[in-house]
């Protein structure tokens, strides 16, 4: 069913962290926590990859070129002989996804769970992920510098269960031989069989996508496809050294033909962010809410956003925007969505995770 323009993204390399963190004194965090915890986390990786923390500029440093940090969080454009080789805004190789509740404090005991996906090349910093995050909840988090403990760290399978522990906050070892690597194949595994006619998009996070470089505000799903694969041909390109999807016109024209805008429940979520680099406060709102699809064309579009629900939508990524959740539905269009296919891929956070018996679970 998957045509040349989804092979190469089907190799699309990926690792999918779930940490557990339990505060140890009083946190404040505002209700959407991305940017609070990219920018705790950032430097806090700084903290124990860079050999100079105390320097500001990454660039001019003669170790730029083999530095985790750098490679991380100030991914250059290398010098590709493709249709790339002039692309300034490099997507960094993960994305953080926070807590979905809105809650704005942590008591000492209180739990907080976050995801973090790695790509292509970033999928080898593992060990450089857990002990950043056991120095973020060391360093603080928030306004006040409220501290938590990494109790856990486990990989997410493509299915959503999570594996045996990849990092014991209790004895604080490291098991790189527990992490799962999930390609974009095996995320489509679960369409490739039927005929979907239908489908429904949770926009779970603000969402920014663009049309001749303006914001908007209806998901159409050529709109969607199209930032979709600017997206992942930027991370096989710059993360994985492939080249870019092929024969994507022919996608983009049968989306174009056969799959329709039905139904929508959209509104515009604005969000800010100050930033420290530009020292002004940021807009970064959104789309959030749900849309329905329908069309013969569905089944094409399936397996690109099976990876969306991984590598993130639109604009502004790193800080957990761009999430969304897919829900499939058989036969013929018209007869209703249901809303369980989020759930059905997806270990829900504070839930016992769906482990082997060789694993030992997050504990309550």
């Amino acid at each position: 069913m998957f045509s040349s323009d989804w092979s190469r993204a089907a190799r699309l390399r990926m690792v999918r962290l779930r940490a557990r963190m339990r505060a140890t004194e009083p946190v404040p965090l505002p209700p959407y926590k991305g940017s609070t915890l990219r920018g705790a986390f950032g430097h806090a990786f700084r903290r124990i990859a860079c050999a100079y923390p105390e320097s500001f500029a990454c660039r001019p440093c003669p170790l730029f070129s083999s530095c985790a940090y750098a490679y991380i969080f100030e991914t250059a454009p290398p010098d590709v002989g493709t249709w790339m080789g002039t692309y300034q805004n490099v997507p960094r190789p993960y994305v953080i996804e926070p807590p979905d509740d809105v809650r704005t404090a942590y008591d000492p005991g209180d739990a907080l769970e976050l995801d973090i996906v790695l790509f292509g090349r970033g999928v080898a910093y593992v060990p450089h992920v857990a002990f950043a995050l056991v120095e973020m909840g060391r360093r603080g988090l928030g306004a006040r510098r409220g501290r938590f403990h990494l109790e856990a760290i486990a990989s997410v399978r493509a299915d959503g269960t999570l594996g045996p522990l990849v990092f014991n906050g209790e004895t604080q070892q490291l098991a790189t031989a527990h992490v799962v690597t999930v390609t974009g194949a095996d995320l489509a595994e679960p369409a490739s069989a039927g005929h979907p006619q239908r489908l429904r998009l949770s926009f779970v996070t603000p969402t920014r996508l663009q049309r001749d470089g303006h914001l908007v505000d209806k998901p159409e799903m050529s709109l969607l496809v199209r930032a979709l694969l600017r997206r992942v041909s930027a991370l096989l390109v710059f993360h994985q050294g492939e080249e870019p999807p092929t024969n994507v016109r022919s996608l983009l024209d049968r989306v174009d033909r056969t799959v329709r805008l039905v139904a929508q429940e959209i509104h515009w979520l604005d969000w800010e962010r100050y930033s420290n680099r530009h020292r002004e406060r940021m807009k970064l709102g959104g789309i959030v809410g749900w849309a329905e699809y329908a069309g013969e064309g569905i089944a094409d579009v399936v397996p690109w956003l099976r990876l969306a629900e991984w590598v993130h939508l639109g604009k502004n990524a790193v800080f957990g925007l761009g999430k969304i959740a897919v829900s499939v539905e058989e036969g013929e269009a018209g007869s209703g969505m249901p809303t369980v296919g989020h759930v059905d891929r997806q270990t829900k956070r504070g839930e016992e995770p769906c482990a082997p018996a060789s694993a030992k679970p997050f504990p309550n």
